[in-house]
């Protein structure tokens, strides 16, 4: 029996305060954790990696890899798992996937990147007139960082690759969507008592905490695509795939033009005059589709 002494439907701002506890002292761990291991492994502390990233030189990928992962179990899973031993009625829902669920996650997943693809170019030619300018130019620093950093990762061997995947595709698709749809949106949604509400004001903490000013509306675009599939079919794993697959199309990709297999300007006019299309079609038939049966 669940040891729980919060009840998320009494009490949700509680709740999501315990949250933000817990996110706090479980990062707080495995920073310390990784502290430790960084001393260990490479003698170096955060500092020095920090130093290394903020200068992009780069010498401790390995090192930026473990952190990263770390981090990722830190931050998002270990809370997400916590805040269920601490409050009623709140349960992750997991179920197995159908045809149709597998069907579906496809048809989801070629929108998601038409729409992405979209927002990200439309993003690109704007200033986004909510974001003021020091925070601008700070999270457009952050972008080139993590940019540079994420293109540093990719390697030429297989082994590289699989790694990467698991890293930088899987852990967040599975940490992130446990905490953000499997725990932060059920607070918000009973809280505010409206279900795009709470869809939103996660979706808007999602992309800040990515600190990609250029990729804000595509990452809240995604968070709000994921947090409507969860409410409508009540199970984590169509967003964890649907997310992992986003991940790894990206990982792929900087694959293949890193090591001269496509062209990028080949990949851009299959992704612009290819999926793009493919996807937004799609999304046209299944909207005329529900609307006609509504």
């Amino acid at each position: 029996m669940k040891n729980n002494f919060l009840s998320l439907s009494g009490n949700p701002i509680g709740t999501f305060l315990l949250l933000l506890v817990l996110v706090l002292i479980s990062k707080l761990i495995f920073l310390l954790l990784a502290d430790l291991i960084l001393n260990s492994v490479w003698d170096i502390n955060f500092e020095v990696l920090i130093a290394d990233i903020v200068n992009q030189e780069f010498k401790y990928v390995r090192a930026q890899k473990l952190t990263g992962f770390i981090d990722q179990v830190g931050t998002f899973l270990i809370p997400a798992i916590a805040i269920t031993k601490f409050t009623k009625d709140l349960n992750f829902e997991v179920k197995k996937l159908s045809i149709k669920d597998v069907y579906l996650v496809v048809i989801l997943l070629l929108f998601l990147l038409a729409s992405t693809n979209i927002l990200t170019i439309f993003s690109q030619g704007i200033n986004l007139p909510f974001v003021p300018e020091n925070w601008a130019k700070y999270f457009k620093s952050q972008q080139i960082i993590q940019e540079n950093l994420q293109a540093n990762f990719i390697g030429n061997s297989m082994i590289s690759m699989c790694v990467n995947l698991f890293i930088m595709a899987l852990t967040p698709a599975i940490c992130e969507e446990l905490f953000f749809r499997g725990s932060l949106q059920k607070i918000f949604v009973i809280w505010s008592k409206k279900k795009s509400t709470g869809i939103i004001l996660t979706s808007l903490i999602f992309g800040a905490l990515h600190f990609q000013i250029e990729n804000f509306l595509a990452i809240v675009f995604a968070s709000i695509l994921f947090g409507y599939v969860y409410e409508i079919k009540r199970n984590l794993i169509h967003s964890v795939i649907i997310h992992f697959c986003f991940n790894s199309f990206s990982l792929i990709t900087m694959q293949l033009i890193k090591n001269e297999i496509f062209k990028e300007e080949l990949l851009e006019k299959i992704i612009n005059y290819g999926i793009t299309p493919v996807g937004l079609a799609i999304a046209i038939v299944l909207s005329y589709t529900y609307f006609r049966k509504k």
